[in-house]
């Protein structure tokens, strides 16, 4: 489709240039919208977008039927074939979820049995014969992905800003939305000197303020709006070699994935994140959670000293909440806005975010546009 109606300067205005918003610009614009992509810092995925693992999940722990299932095992395969035709280094480098005892042993088994009833059927448990098979000695049993992988985010990121700017739409940065109405006919998306646009749709894709931005809504429905919650995630990262080719992950804790073992696409190592709940936004490496992170990592890693561990990067996850109960999946939603059903919020775009994006984008065009 293409730009018809007179009121308006594009179909779609989308605040957030992160890999959400980004994804959202490529899927539309590819169908005929024009776009326009607004993000405050001064380049793309400045924030929780380029502050990850930059694994691309499996959707092994979700929750059957949630958005997070069912968008992360979409995602992947698409975020796959994206990268397969637009040149994006991945690498589907295989995970193993790891026990170390009968008790873990478990737990494991209640994680495929969740994968199996999320339609997630390439996952495979080994006991410790197989592994020792594998090259993966000491451990006592594992459940291994073959299609978990890792990506060049910041490619991925880049290629579809180039396929936007090729489909006619728009990207500008350093441009904050202060404030949205709407009338009968139109969307008006306020920013810097009262300068603003009309639109027939907004989206909300702003990530960690996706919460802050809903407020400067006219008609927000305060009740119906979340909470932020930050949850900052610590990397640490060594200078050696292991032992493992593949990712190392222990089973999960609460509000994470725990402290695994990621490599990148040049073979550098790292470990994290952990989870640790802050009020304000806040990137700096805490040194006394060496300590911590060593205590994890050698549980899988027994030859590691604790000085080859190096403090790396931080990033925060824009967890959200309701009445104070953590909300453990992707909020999307065009029911907050009072008079407007075109107006669509997106929060709580927290892991598996990234591997999720196209399917996220994909998913907002077929319900509310």
């Amino acid at each position: 489709m293409t730009n018809t109606n007179k009121f308006v300067d594009f179909d779609v205005v989308i605040a957030g240039a992160g890999v959400i918003g980004l994804a959202l610009a490529y899927t539309l614009s590819k169908k005929g919208y024009q776009c326009l992509v607004v993000d405050k810092n001064p380049s793309f995925g400045e924030e929780t977008s380029s502050r990850h693992s930059e694994v691309v999940h499996a959707g092994i722990y979700y929750e059957p039927n949630s958005l997070k299932s069912k968008l992360c095992i979409e995602g992947k395969d698409l975020i796959y074939k994206f990268c397969d035709a637009h040149s994006v280094r991945y690498k589907k480098i295989g995970k193993y979820i790891i026990a170390s005892d009968k008790n873990q042993d478990k737990k494991l088994r209640k994680i495929q049995e969740n994968a199996q009833k999320c339609n997630m059927n390439d996952l495979f448990y080994k006991n410790n014969k197989e592994l020792e098979k594998d090259g993966l000695s000491g451990i006592f049993s594992a459940l291994y992905s073959p299609s978990t992988g890792i990506i060049d985010s910041h490619d991925f990121m880049l290629k579809l800003l180039k396929l936007i700017t090729e489909n006619g739409s728009t990207v500008a940065f350093n441009t904050p939305v202060e404030n949205v109405s709407f009338d009968d006919n139109k969307i008006n998306v306020f920013f810097g000197d009262q300068y603003h646009l009309k639109c027939r749709f907004f989206i909300n894709a702003s990530g960690l303020h996706a919460v802050d931005t809903a407020k400067r809504i006219e008609n927000i429905s305060h009740s119906l709006l979340p909470q932020n919650n930050y949850a900052k995630g610590t990397y640490f990262k060594i200078f050696k070699k292991t032992p493992y080719r593949n990712l190392i992950y222990p089973l999960p804790e609460e509000g994470g994935l725990g402290i695994h073992l990621t490599h990148d696409l040049d073979g550098n190592v790292k470990f994290g994140p952990d989870v640790e709940y802050i009020d304000t936004i806040d990137y700096q490496v805490a040194k006394d959670k060496k300590n911590k992170f060593y205590n994890s990592i050698k549980a899988y890693l027994p030859d590691l000293n604790i000085d080859d561990l190096h403090a790396d990067y931080c990033g925060i996850r824009p967890k959200i909440s309701f009445d104070g109960k953590t909300y453990d999946d992707f909020f999307i939603s065009n029911e907050l806005v009072k008079g407007n059903k075109n107006i669509v919020n997106i929060m709580g775009i927290e892991s598996p975010g990234f591997t999720s994006s196209l399917a996220i984008a994909k998913y907002v065009l077929s319900k509310y546009l």
